[in-house]
């Protein structure tokens, strides 16, 4: 247990509480400007089409209640993945807005009848205060809901949460500045301004004098690649109802992702915003790599996909590339110059894996020379040193997350794939300290860090001889993740239901929620075959699963991506940041698989249309 970093998750959500607790009501309250709701903002997207291709017929009646309104109204028409224009109107009743807007749409008709053409429309149906700068207005804004007001030049000027997200807003106010664990929940008032003056050169204001004024609660809707119109939540069209067919498609279309994103010599694309069409800045990790690979190997053998398993096999050559001598004949994954335990690990997880899943040996001669250096590193009470370097040998003081139980799966697997009882013997003193003496400290068994490994190598073994020990820990670090599990009850936004989070304060983080769910399918497998109630872990996780599907772009979420292949079935690193990194998918796609049997099974004869949202997204040529 990694407690410094369980004493700054304390901090952070003390601190986040206290400022929800202590925020003034004038300013957390809202005053509702129109009762306009999704599906009546559909009908108004029908219409703007309707008006694009040249058609002019009257407003929906549906809009009539609401016509007197005076709402900010905002249009923009995305295509080929770029805003090609964006209109609105501050100082009209709804109506009025519309059929302004309507006529400005049909000066564009010539971009009509192509297939990336979409409309967004966003309607501020809820007004709030919202200061300039400091504390209240870092933290106000709702992500992915709430868009802001201002004044540019003495203009009014509306913001939507799509221009929040794609400049990057949203979560951009580090709760704890520089420290390993950041917790980004607010919005940097001065990227709001900037966010806010780069909208009004494009509404051909100038942005001299950029003033925040109000934020505004919103209805987004945006045509899908089909052009029936979809509520925006949070940072994608909403979903329809999760199926097993559905879960099916979204773990092979993550897989696809994965493999699309292998370069030639082996390595992923390690990061990639697909709004910005940009890749990340983040430094490349081998142990993710790995994970990556593993997760591909899975793909590979779930979905009888060769393409997949080619993409794991060269992907754990190039990591191979980078094994370095180590002592007693043993190899380690050299990072700089020192090899970290984790990265050999998960390295020799995938190797096993592959083992497992193909039968093929070609890389068995690696593999025991990374089983034999993981043992060499294992300490008395059974968990591992983690780092050994070449020039200055074992490091005995730096321990680090989730290490040991890397540790401890990677030797369970390489002793079930090669029959090698010396790892199955390390595996099993690992798992023992694990299991027991590992919690003996205050909040132990109460509190649970990211323990997805400790259940995947107590499901490991448990295939080789079953531990009630073992099934015990899994079961429990599975109810716990249940009980960490987001429910309709719990939050008042529908995009957050199924993410691990603290109610609306802390938003989902999708790599905490995969890993979580993967903890959870574990705990369900293993409690089923010993016959524990894990009733309540499975409802948790078909919850945690639509919620990964959620944060998964489809071919409807494209509209703002120059290039589709690029983003359809990765995973975002949250809701509202856009940027899609290997092991977040590999966490996800890894518990969709796990989940994909879990799940009621689909009524016989029924297919899910929702199926089709990824039939774009298969392995695609090397980067």
């Amino acid at each position: 247990m990694n407690v410094p970093r369980l004493t700054t998750l304390g901090l952070a959500t003390a601190a986040t509480l206290c400022f929800a607790a202590a925020a003034p009501p004038a300013l957390m309250s809202m005053t509702r400007l129109s009762a306009i709701d999704a599906a009546q903002a559909k009908s108004a997207v029908v219409w703007l089409r309707t008006r694009l291709e040249g058609g002019a017929p009257p407003l929906p009646q549906a809009l009539a209640p609401f016509a007197g309104d005076r709402v900010p109204v905002s249009v923009s028409l995305w295509v080929r993945g770029a805003r090609a224009r964006t209109w609105q109107i501050n100082d009209a009743t709804l109506k009025e807005a519309l059929e302004r807007l309507g006529d400005l749409l049909a000066e564009m008709k010539s971009m009509a009848a192509g297939p990336t053409a979409r409309i967004e429309l966003s309607i501020a149906a809820a007004r709030g205060r919202l200061p300039d700068g400091g504390l209240p207005a870092t933290y106000a804004l709702e992500q992915g809901r709430d868009g802001f007001g201002g004044l540019v030049d003495g203009r009014p000027i509306f913001v939507p949460p799509t221009e929040l997200i794609k400049r990057g807003v949203y979560g951009s106010e580090e709760l704890l500045p520089g420290r390993d664990l950041q917790l980004n929940l607010g919005s940097s008032p001065a990227r709001m301004r900037k966010a806010m003056g780069g909208l009004a050169k494009e509404l051909g204001l100038t942005s001299a004098a950029a003033v925040i004024t109000a934020r505004y609660r919103t209805i987004t809707v945006i045509e899908g690649a089909d052009r029936v119109p979809r509520e925006f939540l949070g940072g994608t069209l909403e979903r329809p109802p999760l199926t097993r067919a559905r879960l099916k498609a979204a773990a092979r279309a993550g897989a696809a992702y994965l493999a699309s994103m292998l370069k030639m010599d082996g390595t992923f694309i390690y990061e990639f915003d697909p709004v910005e069409d940009r890749p990340g800045g983040g430094a490349y990790s081998w142990p993710r790599h790995a994970g990556a690979a593993y997760a591909l190997v899975n793909a590979g053998r779930l979905f009888n996909e060769p393409a997949f398993t080619s993409a794991a096999r060269d992907a754990i050559g190039a990591a191979l590339a980078k094994l370095n001598p180590a002592p007693d004949g043993s190899k380690c994954l050299l990072e700089g110059e020192r090899c970290y335990f984790g990265s050999t690990a998960l390295l020799l997880i995938a190797v096993a894996e592959y083992r497992l899943a193909t039968g093929d040996a070609r890389f068995d001669g690696a593999g025991r020379a990374m089983a034999a250096f993981i043992r060499g590193l294992q300490r008395d009470n059974g968990l591992f040193y983690h780092y050994w370097s070449p020039k200055t040998g074992l490091d005995r003081g730096t321990m680090l997350l989730y290490a040991s139980q890397q540790g401890a799966l990677a030797l369970a697997k390489w002793g079930r794939a090669t029959n090698d009882a010396a790892a199955l013997a390390a595996a099993r003193r690992g798992m023992d300290y694990l299991a027991g003496p590992y919690w003996s400290f205050f909040l132990g068994k109460w509190f649970y860090g990211p323990e997805h490994w400790t259940c995947l190598a107590a499901e490991e073994l448990d295939k080789v001889s079953p531990n009630p020990a073992y099934t015990s820990i899994c079961v429990d670090i599975g109810r716990h993740f249940a009980r960490s599990t987001l429910h309709p009850g719990d939050t008042p936004f529908y995009e957050h239901v199924g993410g691990l989070g603290l109610a609306d304060v802390m938003p989902p983080h999708e790599g905490g929620t995969a890993t979580g769910a993967e903890a959870m399918a574990t705990a369900v497998a293993v409690g089923r075959a010993s016959g524990a109630d894990v009733a309540r872990i499975r409802e948790a996780l078909f919850d945690t699963c639509q919620f990964l599907t959620r944060c998964q772009p489809t071919v409807h979420d494209a509209f703002w991506m120059r290039r589709p292949e690029m983003g359809v079935g990765g995973l975002f690193e949250r809701q509202t940041v856009p940027m899609i990194r290997i092991d977040n998918v590999q966490h996800a796609i890894s518990a969709m698989m796990a989940g994909i049997e879990l799940l009621p099974e689909d009524p016989p004869g029924t297919r899910d249309a929702a199926t089709n949202d990824f039939l774009n997204a298969k392995p695609a040529q090397r980067q």
